[in-house]
């Protein structure tokens, strides 16, 4: 009798030590995983020349350590389909399984990365050149546009006023290219967002999800323009549809899936664009603009702080900034 009894205390103690071998990290304690592109990444909210986003602050929030608890697996100039692969990758598998907290912010770069090769080719710059490669937040790229829009006004022919205006006016060719290319990318959200939620859910099925929407990086440019006759309306306009059709796509789904949609797009649209302090966004290819007219004879030099490439930098910087990170990082429970 006493050698059964040992015997059948053996066997629990086997079949419980199996079990917590094969549990998720997730049942012994707070996991959590940001997913996504640039703005979970963390840019460009930047303390002490660290970025330091919405995602790393909710990590404090909740009291977690990146490496040990807390993984940003997000990446800037990711797409939908790079968060695809990113739930496909066996490499991924076990620390998505693992987890029981995540957010995502993805769709952005489905249009943004569109707009701003447009923006580029209007100067042939070539983002696909190899010295961008470790760009990640785009300065060379933007120490270059700043060089040849300063050249326009300096040069006395075509004003980037005008060269800008192809984009704002719809019925130019470069209007319509855009155009296109922001209808692909929503087209291309559409087919990959359920996927990349069916997958996540397989791996993952009782996991918190918390997903911003898409806001509008053009909303300064419409609160403040310089040049009334670059149509800023009429490009935001645009985008917006877009975005809206994207941010449809992301509601659509939450039920099924069931996570949570934060809702980013809309705490922007309604913030103040007139305190440098609150802004949640500085992008304002206005503004950029007239940074470069104002600096016409002065030398670019990113080394100095204080040199107006910064305020061209800035102008021409999608990302939220300090203030949108906390307006998001106040949006997640």
């Amino acid at each position: 009798m006493q050698k059964s009894k040992l015997k059948k205390i053996t066997l629990i103690t086997v079949i419980v030590l199996l079990i917590l071998a094969i549990m998720p990290a997730s049942a012994f304690g707070l996991q959590y995983v940001a997913l996504g592109d640039s703005i979970a990444y963390g840019l460009s909210d930047i303390e002490n020349f660290q970025v330091r986003g919405y995602a790393d602050q909710y990590a404090d929030k909740l009291g977690l350590a990146e490496g040990t608890n807390y993984f940003n697996l997000a990446w800037p100039g990711d797409t939908s389909s790079s968060l695809l692969d990113d739930v496909r990758s066996s490499g991924n598998s076990g620390i998505l399984r693992s987890t029981n907290i995540f957010t995502i912010s993805i769709g952005s770069n489905n249009l943004l990365g569109p707009a701003i090769q447009a923006i580029l080719q209007l100067y042939s710059i070539d983002m696909s050149n190899p010295i961008y490669a470790n760009d990640l937040d785009g300065r060379l790229m933007l120490l270059d546009l700043a060089a040849k829009v300063q050249a326009d006004w300096n040069d006395e022919g075509i004003t980037p006023v005008q060269r800008f205006s192809r984009l704002t006016d719809q019925y130019r060719l470069e209007a319509i290219s855009l155009n296109a290319n922001w209808a692909a990318g929503t087209t291309f959200f559409a087919i990959h967002w359920p996927i990349i939620m069916i997958r996540l859910r397989l791996l993952n099925r009782k996991a918190k999800v918390y997903v911003n929407n898409l806001y509008n990086p053009l909303l300064p440019a419409v609160a403040s323009n310089s040049y009334t006759t670059l149509n800023m309306k009429s490009l935001s306009d645009r985008l917006q549809r877009n975005m809206n059709s994207i941010n449809s796509t992301i509601t659509k789904y939450a039920r099924l899936y069931n996570y949570r949609v934060i809702n980013v797009g809309g705490a922007f649209a309604s913030a103040a664009y007139s305190s440098p302090a609150t802004t949640p966004l500085t992008f304002s290819i206005p503004h950029a603009i007239k940074v470069a007219e104002l600096n016409k004879g002065v030398q670019l030099n990113p080394e100095d702080l204080d040199n107006w490439y910064w305020q061209f930098f800035a102008a021409c910087d999608p990302h939220p900034t300090s203030a949108g990170h906390n307006m998001i990082l106040n949006l997640l429970p």
